[in-house]
């Protein structure tokens, strides 16, 4: 059986009683299996760990508008006063790219509440910000820039090198 559900809040109250709960959603592991090893539940039923390079840790800090023709909503994750995470439905690419800006950057948050006020535009806010490159610069690039072209540099001399050593082979 599939039970599909389309609606802003899951509802969950059908499995209650028969599948662990875990913060308003069916608990499952990482491989989206439920308490009862042949039960998988997945989106919004579904409340799952997800710690994938510290993301989705902290406190959670909901925004936004759910009863519009056209809800935009999100949330961000606040670990030790910075944000360590987001989520958005109903952006458009400024504002995905404004949310990955201040989780990249680990921004600052001093306080919850005006975080949870100004939403999607805390974000878009602080990604405007110049923020100086910690890390070494070499000469007027950024050290990513110098470690991408090395690592283009390392790519082609390996291929050079396998083809070089390709035709050599079929000599013999």
């Amino acid at each position: 059986m599939v039970v599909v559900g389309i609606g802003i809040r899951a509802n969950t109250s059908l499995f209650e009683g028969q599948l662990l709960m875990e913060k308003g959603g069916i608990k499952v592991n990482g491989q989206m299996q439920t308490s009862d090893s042949s039960v998988y539940a997945v989106g919004d039923v579904a409340a799952f760990p997800i710690k994938l390079f510290d993301d989705n840790v902290g406190e959670v800090i909901h925004y936004g508008d759910f009863t519009s023709n056209s809800p935009r909503f999100g949330a961000y994750w606040v670990s030790k006063g910075q944000i360590t995470g987001a989520f958005l439905e109903g952006g458009d690419r400024d504002d995905y790219e404004a949310l990955s800006v201040v989780v990249w950057r680990k921004t600052k948050v001093s306080d919850m509440s005006e975080l949870e006020r100004q939403g999607l535009a805390f974000a878009i806010q602080e990604s405007k910000k110049d923020v100086p490159d910690s890390g070494v610069t070499l000469g007027e690039k950024p050290t990513f820039v110098w470690y991408a072209t090395a690592g283009v540099v390392a790519a082609v001399s390996i291929s050079a090198f396998g083809y070089w050593y390709g035709r050599k082979r079929r000599r013999w």
